[in-house]
């Protein structure tokens, strides 16, 4: 017998990728997922010779692309750059209806903003909208609900860019479709219509315009509210996160003595659900203790705020160990708020280990997805870098401050308009902390650095009207 060149995967062959994905898709069609991750394998490795895919079987190529992203743990790092490299690949094939593509150009939108990479983001929200605004001109009562979705997410994704003035316009939109399906359908579309007003009130807030962010915000809590009596076990965790919010809003417009109810009753009904459903509602109960000790934190009330900041501490702290890539972030966030607070309690001596614990988890996370967790990175070790110095640690108080400065630099020259300013503090401590070391030779570059970007964010830049 003569040798057969090699030139590839054959059709037919036992060793053809197109056969095997099939196979492997089998059970899926009848409703077995009890083997998907062997399914995905197989869409790897077909995707990597995307030339076999016949145009028939683009369309189910990209909607089980869609479907792994579903299933993937959110805040998995690798599963979701696997699914962004997944979809991608998969919306390159031709032949997928209109429909199924914005469902996928809308996943991948959100994999990328989990990711970080924000910039990259905004462009397949924005195609999501496209297709599903002239899919709901043709069929309104069809694709309207979809429409408003992708509009919410693209509100989302030009909010993340710092571009909020933009992200108000579709946010409205969304709640206006909204509230259209909900009076013609109030049991389908209200539950909808009350995450687009929860979304629209965060985004006035973030325009400063907090008298106008407060009635969408309660009108949310009102909606919840009535949707929980009717159906609490559907209903009253959105209700606590409306709740959450609520307080947010009414703090914001300087209502500090009513912020304190709605945040009180999250805790009391996070509490209630998790003593029900540990597993599912632990994490919305640290949460709402956050936001609590944060509250009676400003209300100089910091006596009462260690309780609550102390118990969400250990319940993340619980939550990290079995499931590190889900809820380090939130562990994070929470030992250094403790610090924060024993710092601002006087009690320095007890607020550096959770510091410490701080920046060693930041600089984990930022390790792994460094556009995600730099700015938190930058922060931590700035203010580990103050704790230190308040200690009479100040030899030791140099080496954070500088690298929160580099850090800093690093943001900056990726995105100066948001970090610039940040910049400019970690300058201006660093350039204090040398000179008060006596220093004064290399306080003098960095405190000149920090006056340079001062009047740089002083001065605008001369524009000229066309």
């Amino acid at each position: 017998m003569g040798e057969n060149s090699d030139n590839g995967p054959r059709r037919g062959s036992d060793d053809n990728p197109l056969n095997q994905y099939l196979a492997a898709i089998e059970p899926l069609r009848t409703g077995d997922r009890s083997d998907l991750a062997s399914s995905g394998t197989a869409l790897d490795q077909l995707l990597q010779h995307a030339a076999m895919i016949l145009e028939e079987h683009a369309p189910v190529v990209l909607a089980h692309a869609v479907l792994l992203d579903d299933e993937i743990a959110r805040r998995n790092p690798q599963a979701i750059r696997a699914s962004v490299l997944r979809i991608a690949q998969a919306l390159k094939l031709p032949g997928s209806p209109p429909e199924l593509r914005a469902q996928a150009l809308d996943a991948l939108a959100l994999d990328l903003s989990w990711l970080g990479r924000h910039a990259e983001a905004l462009a397949p929200a924005e195609q999501a909208v496209d297709i599903y605004r002239q899919l709901a001109n043709e069929n309104p009562a069809a694709h309207l609900p979809n429409l408003a979705i992708a509009l919410t997410n693209l509100g989302t994704r030009l909010s993340e860019l710092g571009r909020h003035s933009e992200a108000l316009a579709p946010t409205q939109e969304a709640v206006d479709i909204y509230r259209q399906l909900a009076n013609e359908n109030p049991a389908a579309h209200l539950p909808n219509l009350a995450i687009a007003l929860t979304n629209l009130g965060t985004r006035l807030s973030e325009l400063g315009r907090h008298s106008e962010a407060l009635a969408p915000t309660q009108e949310a809590v009102d909606i919840y509210r009535q949707l929980a009596n009717e159906n609490p076990a559907a209903h009253l965790p959105n209700l606590a996160i409306a709740l959450n919010n609520l307080g947010n809003r009414r703090w914001e417009r300087g209502r500090r003595g009513d912020a304190l109810a709605p945040t009180e009753e999250a805790v009391g009904i996070n509490r209630q659900l998790a003593e029900d459903y540990p597993a599912a509602h632990l994490p919305n109960l640290a949460m709402s203790l956050t936001n609590l000790g944060a509250r009676l934190s400003a209300l100089g009330r910091g006596d009462e705020a260690l309780a609550p900041t102390e118990e969400a501490v250990d319940i993340y702290r619980r939550l990290a160990e079995d499931h590190p890539a889900a809820y380090l972030p939130d562990l994070a966030m929470s030992v250094s708020y403790l610090g924060l607070l024993l710092s601002a309690l006087g009690r320095s001596g007890d607020a550096l280990a959770p510091t410490e614990e701080g920046v060693d988890f930041w600089r984990r996370l930022a390790e792994e997805n460094p556009a995600a967790y730099l700015p938190r990175l930058a922060m931590s070790v700035s203010n580990l870098g103050a704790l230190l110095w308040t200690l009479g640690r100040h030899d030791d108080a140099i080496a954070p401050a500088q690298q929160a400065v580099a850090i800093g630099q690093q943001l900056a020259e990726n995105n100066p308009a948001a970090y610039l300013p940040s910049l400019a503090m970690s300058l201006t401590n660093l350039g204090l902390t040398l000179a008060a070391l006596g220093r004064h030779d290399k306080a003098l570059a960095p405190a000149q650095h920090a006056v340079a970007i001062d009047q740089q964010l002083v001065v605008p830049p001369i524009s000229t009207a066309v």
